[in-house]
């Protein structure tokens, strides 16, 4: 529950944007058998972690789909940390953290 955060409206617009766009991509792209969502709320931080065991990519390599482009763009709009770790076969983790 996002109620007693301090986050303003468009924050909460992107944050739940963000979210609704990881689980996208795993439904997607990864052939996931699970998926793992963790929202952790620290004093002035706030993070969401979406992992899978999916088939995984190389995140160096250049994208044609608008996915992880939109990932990114939400991480800046918010003023968050966007880490996302991923190999091939290995499954994938994107982490967001924003300082409240």
């Amino acid at each position: 529950e996002l109620d007693g955060l301090a986050l303003a409206p468009d924050q909460r617009r992107h944050l739940l944007l963000f979210f609704k766009e990881a689980l996208h991509n795993v439904e997607r792209h990864a052939a996931a058998r699970h998926v793992e969502v963790e929202l952790a709320c620290a004093p002035r931080r706030l993070t969401l972690c979406v992992r899978d065991d999916g088939r995984g990519f190389d995140p160096a390599q250049a994208t044609t789909g608008q996915g992880l482009a939109s990932l990114r763009a939400r991480a800046r709009e918010l003023g968050a940390t966007l880490r996302i770790e991923s190999s091939p076969a290995q499954g994938t983790s994107i982490e967001l953290e924003l300082a409240l």
